[in-house]
C-alpha cells in the first residue's frame, strides 16, 4: 500500500493534525448495547410520524462510544476503511454454550457502534468496507476498536 501525504507535510514528520494515523484503536468500558429496529409512529397532537430505537441504552452506549472515539481520532478518515470489534459481554449464571450465542445479535451490536463512529472516526459509515466480528464472555465489559485505512 502506498500512502501519499500532502506536499506541504515534511517527510521526516508526519503532522496527525494534516495527516490521521493508520489505525485508530480503543476500548470502550460498559456493556454493550444493540441498535434495534426503528419504530414509528404519528404523533396525535402534531400529526407527524416520530421514528423510536426499539432497543433501551442504545443513545447512552453510543454517546460514550463516540466520546471516547473523539479522545482517539482528531480527523475522520475520508477514504475506506476497515473495522475491527471485539464485544466483551457479561457471562451469564448459566451459558446456553462457551461462547455467546444468545442475544443482542452481533450484527445489531456492530449497527450501534458503526453508527456511533460516525463523522468521528471516518466521514461516513459508507466508507467501511470491511468488518471483522469478535463476541467473547469477560469481566471486562465493553468493546475493543480498530480502525484502519484499507490496503490497496
Amino acid at each position: 500500500m502506498e500512502l501519499v501525504f500532502p506536499s506541504n507535510v515534511d517527510d521526516a514528520m508526519v503532522n496527525e493534525d494534516i495527516c490521521p494515523p493508520l489505525t485508530v484503536q480503543f476500548f470502550v468500558p460498559g456493556i454493550p448495547k444493540p441498535k434495534g429496529s426503528m419504530r414509528a409512529f404519528k404523533s396525535a397532537t402534531t400529526n407527524r410520524v416520530i421514528l423510536i430505537n426499539d432497543s433501551k441504552g442504545t443513545k447512552p452506549w453510543q454517546e460514550t462510544v463516540s466520546a471516547i472515539a473523539r479522545e482517539h481520532c482528531k480527523i475522520p478518515f475520508s477514504t475506506p476503511v476497515f473495522l475491527y470489534l471485539e464485544f466483551t459481554m457479561p457471562k451469564p449464571k448459566k451459558p446456553k454454550f462457551s461462547k455467546p450465542g444468545v442475544k443482542p445479535d452481533l450484527s445489531k451490536l456492530l449497527r450501534c457502534v458503526e453508527d456511533a463512529l460516525s463523522k468521528i472516526v471516518y466521514v461516513d459509515d459508507a466508507l467501511v468496507v470491511g468488518v471483522t466480528l469478535k463476541e467473547i464472555y469477560g469481566k471486562e465489559t465493553g468493546v475493543y476498536v480498530v480502525v484502519g485505512l484499507m490496503p490497496g
